[in-house]
């Protein structure tokens, strides 16, 4: 068992401060979250209770967690951060595909979050982050973890898991707040890249940000640090004191970068021992040409007796040079081998570009007919915002034809409260009881008596 990753927040406030290592245990992997002091173990103890009674599926699942004594172990997700599937498609220049992937990050949280028509902040909101906040026609996670950011996401088998959950609270928060959050983070973390391929405006235009949200979004976001670093920042580390920190993704990129151009220089070292070797060979048999060739010199001059031994010597060399035109021709026939293999593998290509431009083509379709289904679901919200309008005009309507009713059958109890009063007094007045033998006598008379 042995530590290969670790990370320590110790500018935290001491509440917040935390150690987050990976361990690996004969292959398999694990994280564990300890605390770095006493009152940091209650902020892990909320972390695993957001895990345990929050359901975030279908979009979004949540790693097995276990909490012990010295803190949290949770699941290894092997896969893909969000983050690192973004920078790919900065990198490549597919804005299109980037603009898409961000739209269903949205679409996936708003799945877990509920309408509020009027937004403003509680006295949980305003003890934690030490400011009013007041919005309208919004969305918001009853449940909010504003830790829900594109490097805190894996993606394994098309399924996103949240990994770290720090940052949770039991009151509502707009999920506009954790979307700016991502886009924050992301655009800091590719500062460099992101100017080049697109503009931080229109990563706000994709998820809709009016200037006006933005400026609260960004003092939420200052209050959200001092939060958990504090107004004075007194935990901070000097920059002096710290080491530059890479993270895993660039860590794999840059071993990949180095064994590439290691492959590279021994691909190159091996082909000049061989045009080192073959030039030596060359000059060893110019050498022995010359020699040969002052030799047949020297034999001209020579004596008659000796014109028989250079007649063997130019017979040897005959031969000698029969034996290279062979060695010669054979390379030949080699090299057409190499010229036809080529030709073939040319062929190949070609057929291979045929088939990646005719996927490019249905790609391109696909993407067309994913655009139109974009257009009908835009078009269906629209309508559903139509009828919600309605709804809430028949709504007002009525409350107000209520309020009328209720106002009316008010004023006739009243009329009626008054009716029973004078009737009552006119049954206890004196000239009622006075009249009395009068009626009586009235009631004979007319054969009513008895009523």
């Amino acid at each position: 068992m042995k530590q290969v990753f670790a990370k320590y927040n110790r500018e935290r406030l001491p509440r917040f401060q935390t150690v987050t290592s990976i361990i690996e245990d004969n292959g398999n992997y694990i994280v564990r979250k300890n605390p770095l002091s006493h009152a940091a173990y209650d902020h892990l103890k909320r972390m695993y209770n957001y895990y345990e009674n929050t359901t975030l599926a279908p979009h979004f699942k949540l790693p097995d967690v276990k909490l012990t004594s010295e803190g949290l172990q949770i699941e290894y997700i092997h896969g893909t951060s969000l983050d690192k599937v973004l920078f790919d498609l900065l990198s490549s220049n597919k804005i299109n595909s980037l603009k898409k992937l961000l739209i269903d990050f949205k679409q996936r949280l708003e799945a877990s979050c509920v309408y509020f028509e009027d937004f403003k902040s509680g006295p949980e909101f305003k003890q934690t982050f030490n400011m009013d906040l007041s919005l309208h026609d919004i969305w918001c996670q009853i449940t909010p973890n504003i830790d829900l950011i594109f490097d805190n996401i894996i993606v394994s088998n098309d399924d996103y898991y949240l990994v770290d959950a720090e940052w949770t609270y039991d009151f509502p928060l707009p999920s506009g707040f954790i979307l700016f959050r991502c886009i924050a983070n992301f655009s800091h973390t590719y500062r460099h890249y992101i100017t080049k391929h697109i503009s931080i405006e229109c990563l706000w235009d994709i998820f809709g940000f009016q200037k006006s949200e933005l400026q609260q979004y960004k003092l939420l976001e200052e209050k959200f640090q001092e939060h958990v670093f504090g107004p004075s920042r007194n935990y901070a580390i000097n920059v002096a004191a710290k080491k530059e920190v890479l993270s895993l993704n660039e860590l794999e990129r840059q071993q990949m970068a180095a064994l590439s151009f290691a492959n590279s220089a021994k691909r190159l070292e091996e082909e000049l021992l061989r045009e080192k070797k073959l030039t030596a060979d060359l000059s060893i048999q110019l050498q022995e040409s010359r020699e040969e060739v002052c030799l047949h010199q020297a034999d001209v001059t020579c004596r008659d007796e000796q014109i028989s031994k250079m007649q063997t010597d130019r017979d040897r060399i005959e031969e000698q040079l029969s034996e290279l035109e062979n060695r010669l021709n054979a390379k030949k026939s080699k090299i057409a081998e190499c010229d036809e293999q080529i030709y073939t593998d040319h062929e190949q290509l070609n057929h291979l570009e045929q088939r990646l431009n005719t996927k490019r083509a249905l790609i391109a379709e696909r993407d067309e007919r994913i655009r139109q289904i974009g257009e009908v679901i835009a078009l269906e919200g629209k309508k559903i915002d139509e009828e919600r309008a309605a709804i809430r005009e028949e709504r007002t309507a009525e409350r107000r034809e209520l309020a009328e009713m209720v106002r009316r059958i008010s004023e006739m109890e009243q009329v009626s409260v008054e009716r029973e009063r004078r009737i009552t007094d006119l049954l206890n007045s004196k000239s009622w009881k006075i009249t009395a033998p009068l009626r009586r006598m009235l009631d004979l008379f007319s054969g009513n008596e008895g009523r």
